[in-house]
């Protein structure tokens, strides 16, 4: 459309900001060291422009020129307040440094950060409250902050042209291009009817990241652990790099909504508080819950104050769950109801860091374009064989045991 082609030429000659994977990470609170080595520069791989307006067009830009993936069917009216189930809202912005960005890329939904400018502290944690705009396919019911669109989950922005977190999120306000935290500098005003997508990764990207499934004292498939399973990193150079530690292992699956949307062996989400794989194969939109399958890898700092302060107490021993913190966390941290100590984080962070949490991964497969694909496989004989886990659905009866507690290693490819 000319008029679409005319806006976004305004946009891409303004954006020439240097951004990098780590500018996204948004919490007042010390890098770990082995955080760093991904604090890279980014590139465009496309950008998506989006017609907030009943029948408006959702266009992708790439070098190649211009397409049409999909329209508006519904739009948002209104930004809403994150919940506080999406506590990890808080803990990202651009990888631009404004504070409107991608804050959770899925199958089956899109989560914007809309404001404020502010940067979390944990020392002060219920200070503000992110507001956010969500796009969601057409087969779920849409609320006034969300852009509802003629996608089906697992398809168009919501696979191949879906965003990383931290990617910059712009807005069309009166003729120019703000980032949209500058347009809800006032978070009560109504919507932009243009939004713009700067989809950017890593200039250097990773091979793979591996999880160790288990933690210290655990007896997986008959070895008792006598250290923590490690998370590790494979580079493109083929050096491998630990990142992390294992400090719940995952033994089950969870009903995860939205995971209806995916298939086996590929991601069903990702944002700061959360990497999730998928274990069911698509089956578009079912509310019969025992169809959707999953496993959920979060970091500790998010577990517990979920936990802890939230009332969420599924997550530290839920089996859905692995929980990951820095190379020098413990077991005992994870235990220890205390968020901070003297005013800073207990853990040092690994929630909103690259590259499990921001800036590498989004929900991108194609079979047809399998490396550039993000895919996950597992081991259960300690990293000497690897396969697509098999179909793994709702949860384990009493008395049964589910697969995913033979799983000893989990391994997801990173695409592009």
């Amino acid at each position: 459309m000319i008029y679409s082609m005319h806006i976004v030429a305004l946009l891409l000659a303004l954006l020439l900001s240097v951004t990098t994977t780590l500018k996204a990470f948004d919490i007042k609170a010390n890098v770990p060291p082995e955080a760093k080595r991904f604090d890279v520069s980014t590139i465009r791989l496309f950008s998506v422009l989006i017609d907030n307006s009943a029948g408006g067009k959702i266009i992708v830009y790439t070098d190649g020129g211009s397409r049409e993936i999909g329209e508006v069917v519904t739009p948002a009216t209104q930004a809403t307040r994150a919940s506080d189930g999406f506590w990890a809202s808080h803990y990202v912005c651009a990888q631009n440094g404004t504070k409107g960005t991608i804050v959770a890329s899925a199958v089956n939904a899109i989560h914007i950060r809309c404001g404020p400018k502010r940067q979390y502290d944990p020392a002060k944690p219920t200070n503000w409250n992110a507001s956010e705009l969500s796009i969601i396919p057409f087969t779920e019911e849409g609320g006034t902050g969300d852009i509802v669109i003629s996608n089906p989950g697992g398809y168009g922005i919501f696979n191949e042209w879906s965003p990383y977190v931290g990617n910059p999120v712009y807005a069309l306000d009166r003729g120019s291009w703000v980032s949209l935290d500058s347009y809800f500098a006032d978070p009560t005003r109504i919507p932009p009817q243009f939004l713009f997508i700067d989809v950017r990764r890593p200039r250097d990207n990773v091979r793979y990241i591996e999880f160790e499934n288990w933690s210290k004292g655990d007896v997986v498939n008959g070895v008792q652990m006598e250290d923590y399973g490690g998370v590790y990193v494979m580079d493109e150079t083929e050096k491998r790099y630990q990142i992390g530690r294992v400090l719940q292992r995952a033994t089950q699956t969870g009903r995860f909504i939205g995971s209806e949307y995916a298939d086996i062996g590929r991601v069903r989400a990702t944002h700061p508080g959360v990497l999730e794989v998928s274990t069911t194969r698509w089956r578009g939109k079912t509310d019969d819950e025992n169809l959707r399958g999953g496993v959920q890898i979060i970091p500790a700092n998010h577990a517990k104050y979920l936990h802890y302060n939230l009332g969420q107490n599924w997550f530290i021993g839920g089996g859905a769950w692995m929980i990951v913190g820095p190379v020098n966390s413990t077991q005992e941290d994870l235990k220890n109801p205390s968020y901070t100590e003297n005013g800073k984080l207990l853990i040092d962070p690994v929630e909103g860091l690259p590259p499990i949490f921001s800036g590498y991964i989004r929900p991108y497969f194609d079979e047809n374009n399998y490396e550039s694909s993000f895919r996950f496989f597992v081991s259960e004989d300690f990293g000497r064989t690897w396969r697509t886990p098999p179909e793994i659905t709702g949860v384990p009866g009493a008395g049964e045991k589910s697969p995913v507690s033979y799983w000893t290693h989990v391994r997801l490819m990173v695409g592009k």
